[in-house]
């Protein structure tokens, strides 16, 4: 299984600069140098915004593959390295 390696920020980015049609690498220069963040008030605000919501998200996984009828689970590795790599809690 391949590992995804994209921060936060970079997701953020990648989101961001789509919805103001901005490359992303742009947005690069206006992050704090010494932590997660960014110099300008707006895409701070923003920033800030997009982690509180994946921070409040946690999603239930099943004890077990099968558990549910009417759902049929993937490979239970794949699910959590994806949620992982979106900063989604689980348990």
């Amino acid at each position: 299984m391949s590992e995804i390696n994209i921060s936060r920020q970079q997701a953020f980015e990648a989101i961001y600069a789509k919805q103001h049609d901005v490359p992303a690498e742009s947005l690069v220069q206006y992050r704090h140098k010494s932590k997660d963040g960014y110099n300008l008030p707006g895409i701070a605000s923003h920033y800030r915004t997009y982690c509180d919501t994946l921070d409040s998200i946690v999603v239930e996984l099943p004890a077990t593959q099968g558990c549910c009828d009417d759902v049929q689970w993937m490979d239970p590795e794949y699910v959590i390295d994806a949620l992982t790599a979106a900063g989604v809690k689980y348990r």
